[in-house]
C-alpha cells in the first residue's frame, strides 16, 4: 500500500519515500532518486521469456541499497510457489496473477495508509494519500512530472486535527495525531522485526487506528 501509482502514457508513475523509479511500465518514487525500468511496450520476447526487468538511470549501488530489498528480489519465489501450489485454489490464483511479489515497504507509510483504508474504497484511499502528501510532503520534480513524497513524522507533527478534517480524513485525523505522538515519544517500528506472530499481532493492534 505504500507506493502510489499514476497512469501515464505507456505505464504508471508512483511515489515511494526517497526515490522515483520506472519499471516495466510503472514509475515509483523514492525522492531524490530516479529509477526507470524498461516500459512494457519495450520488452522483447527474450526479456519476457527470461523474466528480465530492465532498470534505467540508476547506479548499481542505488539498486543494491534501495531497490533489491524493496522488490524482494533475493527471495526464491519459485520455491515458494512450488510449495503452496499443492493447494488447488492457490495454484489457480497464482496462474491468474503470476509475477506478484511482496514489497518490503516502509512501515511508517504502510501503517498510515492502512489507517486511511478503514471503511474506504481504493479510489478514495489513493486520493486521500495524495492530498496528504501534497499538503505536508516534500515536492520533487522528474522528467515524468511533479511528485510529493509521503510526509515524515516531523512533517505530520505540524498538522492539526482540523487540517486532517479539511483533507477529508474524518475521524481518522485523531488516529494520525496519536500515532505521530507515539513515534515522537520514541516508538520504533524496527521493534516489530523478529516478533512471533502472536506478539506481532498484539503489538500492531495496540497502535491507535490499527487495533
Amino acid at each position: 500500500m505504500e507506493n502510489r501509482w499514476i497512469l501515464v502514457i505507456d505505464g504508471y508513475e508512483g511515489i515511494r519515500k526517497s526515490a522515483i523509479n520506472l519499471f516495466n511500465g510503472y514509475v515509483a518514487g523514492l525522492v531524490p532518486y530516479v529509477l526507470p525500468i524498461k516500459m512494457v511496450s519495450e520488452l522483447t520476447q527474450d526479456d519476457i521469456k527470461e523474466n528480465n526487468i530492465i532498470f534505467y538511470d540508476t547506479t548499481e549501488n542505488d539498486f543494491n541499497l534501495i531497490w533489491k530489498e524493496y522488490f524482494d528480489l533475493e527471495r526464491d519465489y519459485g520455491a515458494i510457489i512450488k510449495t503452496v501450489s499443492q493447494n488447488e485454489t492457490i495454484a489457480e490464483a497464482i496462474k491468474f496473477a503470476d509475477g506478484i511479489r511482496i514489497l518490503n515497504q516502509d512501515p511508517w507509510e504502510t501503517t498510515l495508509s492502512f489507517v486511511i483504508s478503514q471503511n474506504n474504497n481504493i479510489k478514495r484511499i489513493s486520493q486521500t494519500i495524495e492530498k496528504l502528501a501534497e499538503k505536508a510532503g516534500k515536492k520533487t520534480l522528474s522528467k515524468w512530472g511533479e511528485y510529493y513524497a509521503f510526509p515524515s513524522v516531523n512533517e505530520l507533527e505540524k498538522l492539526s486535527e482540523n487540517d486532517y478534517k479539511e483533507l477529508g480524513f474524518g475521524y481518522r485525523g485523531r488516529y494520525f495525531i496519536e500515532l505521530v505522538k507515539k513515534l515522537k515519544s520514541g516508538y520504533d517500528f524496527s521493534r516489530l522485526k523478529g516478533l512471533k506472530n502472536a506478539e506481532l499481532f498484539s503489538e500492531l493492534t495496540s497502535i491507535t487506528g490499527v487495533g
